[in-house]
Parts: structure tokens; C-alpha cells; sequence
């Protein structure tokens, strides 16, 4: 079982805005592990491969730390290899954690507060709800048909873009490519007397891993919960959502985006319109073409023609 670790403190508000550009042009702050999940689409299935996994997983369960052997790096094999083996296990686990495991309503009334000093039991609880949405993604990539999983993984999803808390900085397209920081989120922090980095870290780098899980699935099923992604209050999850749309070519939904586009800051338009890219329609293929800088469409049409998907 993960542990959380303390928090780096010189991780700091000031320099969570300075890399806010970076940030929006490429997610780079979301967790790589559940990024991996995305990129799995395509592999063939393999009835078994290897029992040394399986029995990674099952210490995995016990919470052993037994050097490499860690839940999200078993179950990236897993996704990688498309391991049928190994589902009893991921099941087994799964119902073994999920009476322990908060949801994400009820975690974000334990957001730390400003006095908490690191103290709180927030990152270890959101690591346990991590893990049990990574194990529902993997099993409904591998075809799993129980239905308990995906309602579990879009009950969170659904939660989370529902939440209609300020973003840190300002994002709207009069925005420069250095937003300054939101006066209205200042003032929720303070009126709930919240740590201001943990809450920014939050919505930057935990609340998009939920629909980031579900556009892994490459299920449809999504769809109407990614479409509601595309208005969320969090512009990376309105990115994670774009590139969840493109990777099911749901082209009913560039109408959407391209709406999306219109509203947001420069940075974030660009990343959005990178989406558009994928989707095998006329009017995304122009709306990219028009807004992306010259090299960033070369590129990504360059990796297209190689296989490449929106997540990989």
C-alpha cells in the first residue's frame, strides 16, 4: 500500500504560477503513472503471461513494499501486457479496499487546513482512492464486464467535475501567457481556512486523475461525463477531456470544443486545439490548422501519421 510522503513546502503557490504555462501547454504536473493508462489502446489480448505478476499483485494486496514491487507499477504491467491472469486478483483487491476507501465528496471536506502543517491525513487518503480507481480503469480495460467498476470510477468522475471550486490563477482568454493569481480563489481559501498550496496542488494534480482514468478506458460509455469535463471550473480537466473525445473520435463533440477554445486563455486553447487534430472531421481539422502555432501542428500531425494517439 502507498504511503503518503510529507509535502515539499518549497512547492510553493508562487512557484505553482510560475510554471502554470508549462502546465497547461502539457499537463506536466499530472501523476505519469495514470497518464500510462491511455496509452494502452490497441494491445492485443494474452491469455497469460506471467505468474511472477500475479503473485506481485497479491503482496501488493498485503501491503508489502518489496522493492519494486508497488500496486501502480503492477498494474501498468498489467495494462501493458493485458494480463487476464491477473483479474481475480485485481477484483480481490479491489473489494478488499473499497470499504476503506473515501470517496471523493467526502475527501475534499478534508482538504488541509491552513494550520494543518502537513499533518493531515489528506495524501494518504487520496492515494487509497488513487489506487481504487486505477485497479476499476485497468479491469475495464481488460474487458471486465461487471458493471460495479465503471459506476464506481464515474460516481468520482462525475464528483470531481461537479466541483465548482476557483481555479488558482486567472484563465480567461484576456489572460497573458502568466495569469495572475485569482482574487476569487484567494478568498475561498481563506473563507474556508485552507493551506493555499495544498488546495492549488489539489486541483492541479489530483482532481484531473479521475477523468484522466476514464478516458483511459477508451469506453463510450464516458462520453457524457467527458463532454461535462469540457466545463469544468479546472482547465486541466477540460484538457484531459478534449484529448479523452479525441481518442474515442467523438466527433459530435468538436462542436464543443471548439466552443471551449473560445473562452479560455491562449495557453489553453492551444492544448485544447491540439485535440482537434485527432478527430477525422473537416471543421476540427480547420479550427486546429487556423490556431495552432505552425510547429506545434506540424509536430502533432507528424506523430499522427506515425500511430500516435491524444495520450501517447
Amino acid at each position: 500500500m502507498r504511503t503518503a510522503k510529507p509535502t515539499n513546502r518549497r512547492f510553493t503557490f508562487s512557484l505553482l504560477r510560475q510554471n502554470l504555462c508549462p502546465l497547461l501547454v502539457g499537463c506536466t504536473l499530472l501523476i505519469p503513472a495514470a497518464y500510462c493508462w491511455a496509452r494502452q489502446a490497441g494491445h492485443g489480448t494474452t491469455q497469460g503471461q506471467s505468474p511472477d505478476l500475479v503473485e506481485a499483485l497479491k503482496r501488493d494486496s498485503t501491503g508489502v513494499d518489496d522493492g519494486d514491487v508497488k500496486l501502480l507499477f503492477d498494474l501498468k504491467r498489467v495494462a501493458d501486457t493485458h494480463d487476464l491472469q491477473a483479474v481475480p486478483v485485481l477484483e480481490e483487491i479491489f473489494d478488499q479496499r473499497r470499504s476503506h476507501t473515501l470517496s471523493v465528496r467526502a475527501l475534499q471536506s478534508k482538504l488541509p487546513s491552513a494550520s494543518s502543517h502537513g499533518e493531515s491525513r489528506f495524501e494518504t487518503e487520496w492515494l487509497k482512492l488513487e489506487d481504487e480507481l486505477h485497479i476499476a480503469s485497468v479491469l475495464i480495460k481488460l474487458g471486465v464486464k461487471d458493471d460495479v467498476y465503471w459506476n464506481y470510477l464515474a460516481e468520482q468522475v462525475q464528483a470531481i467535475v461537479r466541483i465548482n471550486i476557483p481555479f488558482p490563477f486567472k484563465t480567461d482568454a484576456q489572460e497573458g501567457p502568466n495569469p495572475s493569481t485569482s482574487p476569487e480563489f484567494t478568498a475561498w481559501v481563506k473563507s474556508r481556512n485552507l493551506d493555499q498550496n495544498e488546495a492549488a496542488i489539489y486541483q492541479l494534480t489530483k482532481m484531473p486523475i479521475p477523468v484522466l482514468l476514464l478516458a483511459a478506458t477508451d469506453d463510450p460509455r464516458g462520453i457524457p461525463l467527458l463532454r461535462q469535463g469540457l466545463k469544468s471550473a479546472n482547465p486541466i480537466i477540460q484538457m484531459v477531456s478534449a484529448d479523452g473525445l479525441a481518442q474515442l473520435h467523438d466527433n459530435e463533440s468538436v462542436p464543443l470544443i471548439i466552443a471551449t477554445c473560445k473562452k479560455v486563455s491562449v495557453s489553453e486553447r492551444n492544448k485544447l486545439a491540439e485535440s482537434l487534430l485527432y478527430f477525422d472531421d473537416p471543421q476540427a481539422q480547420a479550427y486546429a490548422a487556423l490556431n495552432l502555432p505552425k510547429e506545434t501542428y506540424i509536430s502533432i500531425r507528424r506523430r499522427i501519421a506515425q500511430g500516435h494517439t491524444p495520450f501517447n
